[in-house]
């Protein structure tokens, strides 16, 4: 997909060239600032903390922090750019492609495409995980079973007609923030020895590598700020504004349930107030469900973009969320062993990689001086995070 031209000028920003705005400068803000939240705070805020907090121990907070950091950097780079060059509403895979051509576009959807299976994968292992736990029954000869069942599920939904209703999406965020602080209070739940948070004998860095692939996770959403707004939507200078609030407020929501999830780490085993351990585990496992259902359909539209097929009517094609079920279904099998959860997550952190890397650099060519500079930082800290990974999990 091709960059869009700019009215006006040649050279000149876009928003400069744009009908006259009747929107004050914090309105733009705001908006991008509430679009970036929603696209970062979803099923992360109630998979990831407690597979970090295992893997990375007393490292939580600072990789958690780091996290923010990368994200927000990425998300202004991106943002500014989108903006400076028109590139908006787009995805990340068409900006990323009107600068490093059309492979570069679908390879972004393609990752992205296979990530978003992965995640559904992980996603309903730690629903049955959180289940298991708050009441524990025996998994019986093939554990897998269980969240089969909850992928088949979402996907009987996700082919459906049936559309969520946008107040439900609007709340979805707050009941899955006030579930996960929950369980912060509680305590997460525990799967015991060999279980789906951490792969049997992976300590030290192979750990820590681990626990920042399933940041990258929880992170995915970033990228979205290229959707905030239209062609002469908020100029560069507030969508990077709004990118900073956004990185502020995402900060605030994940340290803050790290530091709760310290007090009572995995103690979520339903031996303390069995009835409300219970409680919280049904109303995760239905809140992610939720999240299964539109994903499955992200992924769908995401997968006729690659295929240039365009979706029809009101949602994507049965066949392809019928498809990206499959896969997800065969990646929950295959993701049947100890570790299953953030093993899994390394598909959604290997197409956040890719996307972020090819975005940084885009914004880097195109940009000014920072741009150029911390968009190579970006990259540079990609490519070894990457290569230093590598070597650390090639046992797990």
């Amino acid at each position: 997909m091709g960059a869009r031209r700019a009215v006006g000028a040649p050279g000149a920003p876009p928003h400069e060239s744009a009908p006259a705005r009747t929107r004050a400068s914090g309105d733009d803000v705001r908006t991008v600032a509430r679009h970036v939240v929603g696209g970062v705070l979803g099923a992360g805020v109630l998979v990831v903390p407690p597979v970090v907090a295992t893997l990375a121990g007393g490292a939580d907070l600072l990789l958690w922090a780091g996290h923010v950091l990368l994200g927000g950097t990425v998300g202004v780079l991106l943002g500014v750019h989108a903006a400076r060059t028109g590139r908006r509403p787009l995805p990340v895979s068409a900006v990323v492609g009107a600068t490093w051509g059309e492979g570069a576009r679908r390879c972004v959807d393609v990752t992205y495409a296979v990530a978003f299976a992965a995640g559904q994968a992980a996603i309903v292992w730690f629903a049955v995980v959180g289940v298991r736990a708050a009441v524990p029954v025996s998994s019986g000869p093939f554990p897998a079973v269980a969240p089969l069942a909850l992928l088949a599920a979402a996907a009987a939904v996700a082919a459906s007609p049936v559309r969520v209703p946008p107040v439900l999406l609007r709340v979805r965020p707050w009941v899955a923030g006030a579930l996960a602080a929950a369980w912060g209070a509680i305590g997460w739940p525990d799967p015991g020895a060999g279980g789906a948070f951490a792969p049997d004998g992976v300590t030290g860095a192979g750990a820590l590598w681990l626990a920042g692939a399933a940041l990258l996770f929880a992170g995915i959403g970033w990228e979205g700020v290229t959707r905030a707004g239209g062609p002469a939507g908020p100029p560069a200078r507030d969508t990077a504004r709004g990118v900073v609030v956004a990185a502020v407020a995402v900060g605030a929501v994940y340290l803050a349930l790290a530091a709760v999830g310290r007090t009572r780490p995995l103690a979520g085993t339903g031996a303390d107030l069995p009835s409300v351990h219970a409680a919280v585990a049904a109303a995760s496992a239905l809140v992610l469900t939720s999240y299964v259902v539109t994903n499955l359909r992200t992924a769908a539209s995401i997968a006729a973009r690659v295929r240039a097929v365009p979706a029809a009517g009101r949602g994507p094609a049965r066949g392809l969320v019928v498809a990206v079920a499959a896969l997800s279904g065969v990646l929950v099998v295959l993701g049947d062993r100890d570790g299953a959860v953030p093993l899994l997550l390394l598909g959604p952190a290997a197409a956040a990689t890719v996307a972020y890397a090819l975005a940084a650099a885009a914004a880097a060519r195109d940009g000014g001086r920072a741009a150029r500079w911390a968009g190579g930082a970006v990259v540079v800290l990609l490519v070894t995070a990457t290569a230093c990974a590598a070597p650390a999990l090639r046992a797990v």
